[in-house]
């Protein structure tokens, strides 16, 4: 009986020292941006590996388990919508309300940018400066500017910067 405790307790640990090394090289790099989830990944999967064996050697009673089970995942679905969510979410308002797509100019952080690449989680823009990837939901927080669509008559409104250059009035 000891025996078998003892073999199953060396699994779950070898098993959750495996899960931990898969998760975190899949995601490298959220971890390099955000190393706290990284931590927090470690911390979830500690705690989770001593309740299975805890289990094993039949401390926590079934109700004990429950409880221990929701507070987590309700902890990990909070973590899922910080770090996940909210940027695809903003990734679909940005291709669908916003209409924006590889080429499209804006204006954000004071700069006039045109947009490289739009992933499900980041954007990928060209500025002045370089290259610049913002996470969606952070470029939603910054306040896009869009340029006004040209007029449709021979004179521009001097709002509208298709050229890239606010102000400037481009030759049709």
């Amino acid at each position: 009986m000891i025996a078998g405790q003892i073999l199953a307790t060396a699994v779950v640990i070898v098993i959750f020292v495996y899960l931990r090394r898969f998760i975190v090289k899949r995601g490298r790099e959220v971890f390099i941006r955000a190393p706290v989830a990284e931590w927090t990944l470690s911390g979830f999967l500690a705690i989770l590996g001593a309740w299975v064996v805890l289990n094993i050697w039949g401390i926590f009673p079934i109700l004990t388990n429950t409880a221990v089970i929701g507070v987590w995942l309700f902890f990990a679905l909070w973590f899922a919508k910080d770090f996940f969510i909210d940027d695809y979410l903003a990734g679909i308002k940005l291709i669908t309300f916003y209409k924006l797509a590889p080429g499209s100019r804006v204006h954000v952080l004071g700069m006039d940018c045109e947009i490289l690449e739009i992933s499900p989680r980041s954007t990928t823009l060209r500025t002045p400066r370089g290259r610049l990837m913002v996470p969606n939901s952070r470029l939603l927080q910054l306040g896009l500017i869009l340029p006004e669509s040209p007029p449709s008559s021979s004179s521009e409104s001097e709002g509208s910067f298709p050229s890239g250059q606010r102000g400037s009035k481009s030759p049709q």
